[in-house]
């Protein structure tokens, strides 16, 4: 059984398949972000209970300075409230790319039942996918995924450098 995909409808599954992937990268920003933040805070404490101040120190990129207590705990605060401000940030957008993909899932789903499946953590190997395309009749347009891809790359690549910036000016 043969089903026909329309160029719209391909559209929607290329768009999908770059959210769920643009959600997978948020996830593990955002685990990432959460460690930094719990690291950040640990060090904030213990900056309090040292009993010598001049036992801790600063790190500036690769190098370790001394630094009284109130400039490390005004600099431990200013990492803080940026990498807080930088997950919140990946939150909202976790949560703008979650709708989407809902909205999105419905349409397809609606359109294509149980003929196509676009829930997370299900994999088919090459032979499934084959019987599949035999079964459903379904073959996406795989230049336009890939190209819906690309894109999504170059913007994956932005973001790492954009988040791998505020770690170099925010790391301890």
């Amino acid at each position: 059984m043969d089903v026909e995909v329309t160029e719209e409808a391909q559209s929607r599954i290329c768009r999908f398949s770059s959210l769920n992937h643009k959600f997978v990268d948020l996830e593990s920003r955002i685990e990432k972000l959460t460690d930094a933040l719990r690291t950040l805070r640990d060090a904030q404490e213990e900056a309090m209970i040292v009993v010598d101040p001049s036992d801790i120190m600063l790190k500036i990129g690769e190098c370790f300075a001394s630094a009284d207590s109130d400039t490390i705990e005004e600099e431990l605060d200013r990492q803080i409230a940026a990498k807080e401000a930088v997950l919140a940030e990946c939150r909202d957008e976790l949560e703008a790319t979650k709708k989407e993909m809902t909205e999105l899932k419905t349409k397809l789903y609606g359109e294509f039942g149980d003929r196509i499946n676009l829930d997370k953590g299900v994999r088919l190997g090459p032979s499934q996918r084959e019987e599949g395309k035999k079964e459903t009749g379904l073959r996406p347009n795989t230049r336009a995924c890939q190209q819906e891809r690309e894109s999504d790359i170059g913007r994956k690549e932005r973001q790492e450098r954009e988040c791998d910036k505020i770690e170099r000016e925010t790391s301890p």
